[in-house]
């Protein structure tokens, strides 16, 4: 079934903490940056123009024996800019830091190869080989949700939103979109 269109919104508390079995998984690793909150979530910052924006956000340092030293000063700023043209969207994000997990797997004994593993990532662009990491989200701050429908929901999903939130969270909000009646869907 496809819905055009429907937002949810929650509070910045919503999310639960992320378990260290969930931290380091055979498809990633998540840098625990997120442990402080101010760099875990953030509202987006819309700008004029982006371009350059994360230029210079690793500083990545080659030694002479070959070992690297890296760090990420503004690792809670990353991917929390976009477009003016895009401000209507009002969004908030939540930043997660992930690499590829250490060929050997976790243990006690590889500990240097986490860190190691995470410099080649960033120094040769190698991405996780997941798309996607889903955050638990908390069951009792279910009933914080704000629902905004999009302008071009019927009645019929109406209703259905209205008996999900009814049995899964009664005491969210339901809200139409400002734009209801106001666009006419597409022929």
């Amino acid at each position: 079934m496809e819905m055009p269109g429907l937002n949810i919104s929650v509070t910045d508390n919503t999310l639960s903490p992320i378990p260290l079995n969930q931290m380091m998984s055979d498809e990633y690793f998540i840098m625990p940056s997120f442990l402080m909150k101010e760099h875990f979530g953030k509202a987006i910052e819309y700008l004029d123009d982006v371009t350059g924006m994360y230029e210079n956000a690793v500083d990545l340092k080659v030694n002479s024996d070959g070992t690297a030293n890296m760090s990420i000063p503004s690792a809670g700023d990353l991917a929390i800019h976009k477009n003016k043209v895009w401000a209507f969207q009002e969004e908030y994000r939540y930043n997660l830091l992930a690499f590829p997990p250490p060929a050997g797997g976790f243990s006690n004994q590889n500990i240097p190869e986490i860190s190691n593993t995470a410099i080649n990532a960033i120094y040769r662009g190698i991405a996780p080989e997941t798309e996607f990491i889903d955050v638990d989200i908390c069951p009792k701050k279910l009933s914080c949700l704000t629902i905004t429908l999009g302008p071009l929901c019927s009645f019929a999903d109406e209703l259905l939103v209205k008996a999900l939130l009814e049995k899964y969270s009664p005491d969210s909000r339901l809200v139409k979109s400002k734009l209801s009646g106001q666009i006419r869907q597409r022929t």
